[in-house]
């Protein structure tokens, strides 16, 4: 079983909090609920502000209650201990004027309360809270949001007609909603924070969910983390609308969706990085249903051919995993990053490494559990890839890794029970290969795929149904090991097992472990579930010795010895 998480850090984490907390000693405190008390002067939460005030531009300045760089905003939904605040239909709880942003390094800190829901039949398409063309605001909903313990945004009665929402019996099935709105928002950040039920979709036959059922919008550079987001159609949805941006998605539970996160751009827009991290992404399958859904974990894309988009996505440390589908449709990846016409990007790299990826059986994924394409000098390292259980019943075969691209760095990962492991795109030449090698195939068919492919297929140059056909094939994966018949024992969340085929078989990639990979020389936080283990130093200078690498996104813990703490990490206080 995967070793629960533990905190890293603490030390340094608890200096840097000290640090921060002399320095940004908020200026302004004020209080708010949503219809306010007493006097209702913002002075304290007995004399709260009503939430109306939070829209109002009046209320934007450096006075002692009103909001800008260094206030803190205490928004509650009650006066006493957790409450529930009830807003009517298609509404929005706030919508924040620019006037009130803060600034770089003294944000305007929303400070939401542990246990408080805030909810509406459904909340209008442009969010239940709204930020907006603001910078530098917080939107915290306390401590617990992962734990789904910190304050709730959510439709109490938007779902598939009769289904069981929230509130009773789902009454609407409105296609326009969202819980929160940032587009765009510079140096803003959103956490500890649960939204959920955004559309409740109890049936596959229910078409009126939507792409703009949505759990947060964002644009420019947010950060999003330490929260849970579940039933929404599309759960955390970029748009870019502002150049040269960063953001950073992680520690979030997401489930109950068609889409996790999904990374897009218009023509014209660039974004410097995304990274996505140590989420958990699980159970897509109540979205199956025709033509209309197609799941994803992570889908980066644009919406025009010509577009450019993505200038860097690193996406590490994530678990995939649960139903991801309960019928013979729908499935396209757990990582999807588009080709084509709607390319993720023509000239920018993926970063993917110490990802668990694992889809249920019989239903056989659409592109790949993995399906990286396009861009230049991609590395994937170091991830696990399962498709568990027997051959699939829909005419496809069972993809682990769909690739494409020039540069392409390709070593250390596990692909089991996919009946074809490897799927090359036509779009990549054999020249385009910088190193490909280390690699595990198990538990593949070598016969009878319902595709009628090859275990192994280069579009280009054909498939392969050996290991050895497919090492002359593509010139590459000399040292790579395969057991098409059985299992390369693994537990069932991927970690390995003490006779796990992998074990000291893979490359050492500690040389590239370092500034915005440097998790890489530790094995995977497995969607925030798992305490990172330290992979070895030296030279692996042959298959078997002790500077070797476990192959796929363990380590193995060898007698159950405990994790080793990361070392020479830096905190980023927000």
């Amino acid at each position: 079983m995967i070793a629960p998480r533990k905190l890293l850090l603490v030390t340094l984490l608890c200096f840097a909090a000290a640090g921060v907390a002399a320095a940004s000693t908020p200026v302004q405190s004020v209080y708010v609920t949503q219809n306010g008390s007493g006097s209702q002067d913002g002075t304290s939460l007995a004399n709260a502000f009503p939430i109306s005030a939070l829209s109002d531009s009046s209320h934007c300045g450096s006075g002692s209650t009103q909001i800008g760089p260094g206030a803190t905003v205490y928004l509650s939904a009650g006066t006493g201990g957790p409450a529930t605040a009830t807003f009517s239909v298609n509404s929005s709880m706030f919508n924040l004027p620019s006037a009130c942003s803060g600034a770089n390094g003294n944000p305007v800190v929303i400070q939401m309360q542990d246990g408080d829901v805030w909810q509406a039949p459904y909340f209008a398409g442009a969010g239940a809270i709204v930020i907006d063309n603001a910078s530098y605001v917080v939107i915290d909903g306390g401590s617990g949001g992962t734990a789904g313990t910190g304050a709730v945004i959510q439709n109490s009665l938007n779902g598939t007609a009769g289904g069981t929402c929230p509130a009773g019996p789902c009454q609407y099935s409105q296609s326009a909603s969202q819980g929160i709105s940032a587009h765009p928002c510079t140096g803003c950040e959103i956490r500890n924070i649960v939204v959920a039920n955004i559309y409740v979709r109890t049936s596959l036959s229910d078409m009126s969910g939507d792409t703009s059922d949505r759990g947060v919008f964002w644009g420019g550079s947010v950060d999003i983390h330490d929260s849970t987001f579940h039933d929404a159609d599309w759960m955390l949805v970029q748009n870019a609308s502002l150049n040269n941006t960063v953001s950073h998605i992680y520690n979030n539970n997401i489930y109950n969706m068609d889409h996790g996160i999904a990374c897009g751009g218009k023509a014209g827009d660039t974004t410097s990085a995304d990274f996505l991290y140590n989420n958990h992404i699980h159970d897509s399958g109540t979205w199956d249903g025709g033509s209309k859904y197609h799941h994803d974990g992570i889908h980066c894309f644009s919406g025009a051919g010509s577009n450019d988009f993505l200038q860097a996505v690193y996406i590490y440390n994530n678990l995939f995993d649960g139903q991801a589908a309960q019928s013979q449709c729908c499935l396209t990846a757990w990582v999807y990053l588009e080709t084509g016409q709607n390319r993720w990007t023509a000239t920018g790299t993926a970063y993917v490494w110490n990802n668990v990826a694992i889809y249920n059986p019989i239903f056989a994924s659409g592109n790949g559990v993995l399906d990286i394409s396009g861009g230049t000098n991609s590395v994937i390292v170091n991830n696990t890839m399962i498709q568990s259980g027997g051959p699939t019943q829909n005419g496809q075969n069972g993809v682990c890794l769909n690739a494409s691209g020039t540069g392409l760095v390709i070593e250390n990962n596990v692909m089991q029970g996919c009946e074809q492991p490897v799927l090359i795109r036509g779009d990549l030449v054999p020249s385009s290969i910088v190193r490909w090698d280390y690699n595990i195939y198990s538990d593949y068919y070598m016969n009878g795929h319902a595709g009628g492919n090859s275990p192994f297929n280069f579009v280009t140059k054909g498939g392969a149904s050996t290991l050895s056909a497919w090492q002359t094939l593509c010139s590459c994966d000399a040292n790579a090991v395969d057991s098409p018949n059985a299992v390369a024992n693994l537990s069932n969340e991927g970690a390995p097992l003490s006779n796990f085929i992998g074990i000291k078989q893979g490359d050492n990639f500690m040389n590239i472990a370092s500034g915005k990979m440097a998790t890489l020389a530790y094995d995977t936080g497995a969607g925030d579930s798992h305490t990172p283990l330290a992979r070895p130093g030296g030279s692996c200078s042959s298959q078997g010795n002790a500077a070797c690498w476990e192959v796929g996104a363990y380590q193995y813990a060898s007698g159950g010895q405990p994790p080793q703490p990361p070392t020479g990490l830096t905190a980023v206080v927000h």
